[in-house]
């Protein structure tokens, strides 16, 4: 029996992403992929693939790749490796990291998921969107300010326009 085994974290805080699809392939020397098997993750992102080979006791190797992807209304591939792993052994393991903002964009983690580590992950795409407000916030004080100084001048200036205007005789 040959076993791979990992686990597949926010890269960022290295917490585990569970109900994502884990699938491996094994590179043929003719350069065809054949699917091996696949796996959703848990919810503390560990996955076990375990295949059951007749020829896993001699002296074949396997080259292997995992893809990770997410499935749903939009399916996507979330990772994928750049290059097959050559001669694999019989127990393999990955630990396999996933940038946040490729798990938010694809849905995997956002404001309406409660699970214990999506709302662990919540704190830093707060602290964006509060730096957001603040600066919008910011920008309007700023706005009101020169607003409060510069009205009183231009009612004067329109003023005075205006009270000179009816002095000048219209030609």
């Amino acid at each position: 029996m040959r076993v791979i085994a990992g686990s597949v974290l926010v890269q960022e805080s290295s917490r585990g992403v569970g109900g994502l699809t884990v699938a491996a392939f094994s590179h043929e020397p003719d350069g065809s992929r054949l699917r091996v098997g696949s796996v959703a993750t848990a919810e503390d992102g560990q996955f076990r693939i375990e295949h059951a080979d007749a020829d896993a006791d001699t002296a074949l190797a396997w080259n292997l790749q995992l893809e990770v992807s997410v499935d749903g209304i939009a399916p996507a591939i979330l990772y994928s490796d750049a290059k097959p792993r050559m001669a694999a052994g019989p127990v393999e393991t990955w630990v396999i990291r996933v940038p946040l903002a490729t798990l938010v964009a694809a849905g995997v983690l956002g404001a309406q998921d409660h699970s214990p580590a999506a709302t662990a992950e919540l704190p830093a795409l707060g602290t964006f969107l509060a730096r957001v407000v603040a600066d919008a916030s910011f920008e309007s004080e700023i706005h009101d300010a020169v607003r409060a100084r510069l009205d009183p001048r231009r009612d004067t200036a329109q003023a005075t326009a205006h009270s000179t205007m009816d002095f000048w005789p219209l030609v």
